[in-house]
């Protein structure tokens, strides 16, 4: 798969005994890899056995690092270099409470010419034969229809899209007929124009999926997830809901793209939709058993995938 990341950072993840604001605070584990959702899908697609590639645009201050990790994790990247340096997303895990307080940063500003030239070299790496999953937020100065000009290129390629976005940017992509779109419960409401509400159940988030489906003209295929309540997709044959019972994990944070990889790992492996789910499903639960985004246990994917039910929603 070809993972488009437009606004990559460096995850910290710190662990504490007890969160106290105004104290100094030393840290009893400390995680730092390569973030931003594209980075995730692709670092845990390798662990799940597959084979990803990213492309990004990479701050000059920070691009070496983030080209280093990625590699020494089996990632090929591809960068469009710009000024600025690489942002910050930190995640603190409070043991006390089991508590994750988190502080992103925002991503360096890019101008129309760059998009276009980033756009241009994404487009040059979608083939018929792999994903190409265009995730995450854009940088200040990308155009509101950035990712649709991905999935255009996408679609020209021949090459099946999945778009994982938020906000305007996922309702222009959205029309331009990507074949995938996973978003999460508080997403789905957003785009609907729904007021937020407590979570609901797998029908609620069928009604959900339904919806954003028909915004998207029928074409796409579309995932809602729930966190630990498991994911529902509303796809042609109907929808159909995966879940897997398993006690709370502390670390949640890339738990989504971890999901979304198992997705397009078992499509580029052939598997049937409801097994791809039951991967999906498998991978999020193993990426939040331990703390590094994306840095799941295959070992424990594989053993969550046999407990995972799949059951139909509706027709």
């Amino acid at each position: 798969m070809i993972c488009v990341a437009a606004n990559p950072s460096a995850d910290a993840t710190f662990s504490v005994d007890r969160l106290e604001p105004g104290a100094i605070h030393r840290p009893t584990a400390y995680v730092r890899v390569a973030g931003g959702k594209a980075m995730n899908v692709a670092r845990a697609a390798v662990r799940l056995g597959g084979e990803a590639a990213v492309v990004a645009l990479a701050p000059e201050h920070g691009a070496a690092w983030l080209c280093e990790e990625l590699e020494r994790e089996g990632v090929t990247v591809e960068t469009l270099p710009v000024p600025g340096v690489l942002r910050t997303c930190l995640s603190v895990f409070a043991a006390d409470d089991g508590t994750l307080t988190e502080f992103y940063e925002g991503g360096a500003e890019i101008d129309a010419p760059t998009w276009t030239a980033f756009a241009e070299l994404a487009a040059g790496r979608a083939r018929a034969d792999r994903w190409l999953a265009a995730c995450g937020s854009l940088p200040a100065g990308a155009p509101i229809d950035a990712y649709a000009q991905v999935v255009a290129a996408g679609r020209e390629a021949g090459a099946p899209v999945a778009v994982d976005a938020a906000g305007p940017e996922l309702d222009v992509a959205a029309a331009a007929g990507p074949d995938l779109i996973k978003v999460n419960e508080a997403e789905a409401l957003t785009a609907l124009g729904r007021e937020a509400a407590e979570p609901g159940d797998q029908a609620r988030a069928a009604e959900l999926a339904a919806g954003l489906r028909e915004r998207a003209a029928g074409r796409a295929r579309v995932i809602v997830t729930l966190g630990e309540r498991g994911a529902v997709l509303a796809g042609p044959e109907g929808i159909v809901g995966a879940r897997l019972d398993r006690p709370p994990s502390p670390y949640a944070v890339g738990s989504g793209d971890a999901f979304l990889a198992g997705v397009l790992c078992g499509r580029e492996r052939g598997l049937e939709w409801e097994e791809c789910m039951r991967l999906a499903i498998a991978a999020g639960a193993a990426n939040a058993a331990q703390p590094g985004q994306a840095r799941l246990d295959p070992d424990l994917a594989r053993r969550y995938a046999a407990q995972v039910a799949i059951e139909r929603v509706r027709d």
